[in-house]
């Protein structure tokens, strides 16, 4: 996610949907949540918006979707890659 946001805020858009595909949804989370507190302390005023419900329902999307990208990978080949591509593995290699 971290990488995907960066590629989106310097407009490398394509990139950042190769790293995460949900980090238009993040992002403008963030985006709107920035507004809000912003203007609520302008105004001298306690958030009327229930953050942490908005909160809980982010983490959850998040979750679901890494979850539903971990059983993709798996389907399709993950544990091939992860047996060829594991530190282990590599050691193996480089002293075989």
């Amino acid at each position: 996610m971290t990488r995907a946001l960066g590629c989106a805020t310097h407009g490398q858009f394509r990139e950042a949907f190769g790293y995460n595909a949900i980090w238009p949804l993040i992002l403008g989370y963030l985006a709107l949540l920035w507004i809000y507190q912003i203007l609520q302390t302008w105004r001298g005023e306690p958030p009327r918006w229930p953050t942490y419900k908005i909160g809980g329902a982010a983490l959850i999307v998040l979750l679901s979707f890494w979850a539903v990208r971990l059983v993709w990978f798996f389907a399709h080949d993950g544990l091939a890659v992860m047996a060829h591509d594991n530190a282990l593995a590599r050691l193996i290699r480089l002293f075989s």
